[in-house]
């Protein structure tokens, strides 16, 4: 099986790449999140909210 990974560190230079340290922990729980949901058949959204908030 093939799998795929993805860098935050390298989604936040692309995104700015004078300083990643700006970008917002929040933006970021918030991608984990999203992509769970997209990726994880199992993924309980109630009890990420509950992490989240």
């Amino acid at each position: 099986m093939n799998k795929e990974y993805i860098s935050l560190t390298n989604l936040a230079r692309y995104a700015d790449e004078d300083d990643s340290r700006y970008h917002s922990k929040l933006d970021v729980i918030a991608y984990l999140g999203l992509w769970k949901k997209l990726n994880n058949e199992n993924f309980k959204g109630i009890e990420f909210d509950t992490f989240k908030n």
